[in-house]
Formats: structure tokens, sequence, C-alpha cells
């Protein structure tokens, strides 16, 4: 009877833990073939690493109405800045911004609209393939 019990007692443990753990860190992200996914996600990140890449925020500054994001991408980049789009949006989701790219002298500039509060700045070069780079900032 003790056994009994001190068996289900650790299954319940086990039980618990394994949703605790599965509900903190699933993301929420279902795909068709994660095995795909997967190997594609790899492959990019080794194209991050292998080049160096990473996005530097130089500045940002308020001018009237929008907030003007000065940013570099360093690593080893053989062609003059390959970016294929950039997008600003909150953590938490909403709506996504594309601005529009200004490069000068290695230094992207964007303006937005922006409110108070963190946002994600994404760029995606061309590459090998498209890879993302991505830097949370906070706008006070």
């Amino acid at each position: 009877m003790k056994m009994m019990i001190a068996l289900l007692i650790a299954g319940f443990l086990l039980l618990g833990s394994s949703f605790y753990f599965g509900n903190r860190y699933f993301d929420g992200k279902v795909v068709d073939k994660p095995y795909v996914e997967a190997s594609l996600y790899d492959q990019k990140k080794k194209i991050v690493n292998d080049c160096s890449l990473s996005l530097e925020i130089l500045n940002i500054e308020k001018v009237e109405d929008k907030y003007k994001i000065c940013f570099t991408i360093n690593g080893e980049i053989k062609r003059p800045f390959p970016i294929e789009r950039v997008e600003i949006f909150r953590p938490a989701g909403g709506e996504i911004i594309r601005p529009e790219v200004n490069i000068k002298n290695r230094a992207c500039t964007v303006n937005v609209p922006l409110n108070k509060g963190y946002y994600i700045l994404k760029v995606l070069l061309k590459m090998q393939q498209v890879v993302e780079l991505e830097k949370t900032l906070y706008i006070k």
C-alpha cells in the first residue's frame, strides 16, 4: 500500500512538472514539418555566426511626431547592405511597421511614428538565404 501511494505521488509530480515546463517554455508556434523548419533555422543561424552578423542601434531621437532610429549592421558583409526589409513591432504582437530605410556610410536610418514602450527592430538580410537580425528598443 505504501509503495502504491509513493508511485502515485511520484506520477503526479512527474505529470505536474511536465505541465509546468511545457506551459512555461512552449512559444505557441506549431509548424507542419518541424524537422525542415529546424534545419532552415540552423542554416540561418550558421550564416549569422559565420559572418559575425549583429545589429547595433546607434541613436534614437524624436523628430516632431516621429522617431528617427539609426542603426548599423556589423559583421562580414561581402556586398553593401543586402537589406531586404525592416520591420518594427511590439513583442506582444499587434501591427508591424515596415518603414523605408535610408543608408548612408554604413548607417541605416528609419523614421517611424511610435508610442512609448518596448519594440523589436527586425532587419531581414538577403545573404545565401534571408536571415533575420533582431534588437529590442525602448521608446521613452
